[in-house]
């Protein structure tokens, strides 16, 4: 079992630890950007599935890892979601290949948290998923 960090933009640490060839353990830690919020953490089991040979879907879900305890002695809030992704390749354009990404997730950031922080947390993720467009 290998464990690889990642730090990202926007975020204060991420890890992965590989489980199988078709499942990981995803930690990742959040600063929500307001001096006043404890960062934020998620530990998700991520599935991967081909379910063709043209689609792929992705599954996030909660769970628990005595490797990934919860506030871990840090002052962080464990926070909760899922998120499915699906990936469909599609026909080529002019010789350019196409993907059909389907996006689905649901948050808790746990606690109180304003609607103007909720939002412009809701513009960064329509970012990165405009990036991603421009990436693939």
């Amino acid at each position: 079992e290998r464990m690889k960090d990642h730090y990202i933009f926007g975020g204060l640490e991420r890890k992965v630890v590989k489980l199988t060839n078709h499942s990981e353990l995803y930690h990742l830690v959040i600063d929500l950007g307001v001096k006043t919020f404890a960062p934020r953490e998620w530990l998700a089991k991520v599935v991967t599935k081909m379910v063709s040979e043209d689609t792929m879907i992705v599954c996030y879900e909660d769970t628990e890892d005595d490797r990934f305890p919860a506030g871990a002695g840090k002052k962080y809030v464990r926070a909760s979601s899922s998120a499915f992704w699906k990936y469909e390749r599609l026909p080529e354009v002019r010789g350019i290949p196409q993907t059909r990404v389907t996006y689905c997730q649901q948050i808790d950031l746990k606690g109180f948290i304003p609607a103007l922080v909720m939002n412009s947390r809701g513009v960064q993720t329509l970012e990165y998923l405009s990036s991603m467009r421009q990436k693939f």
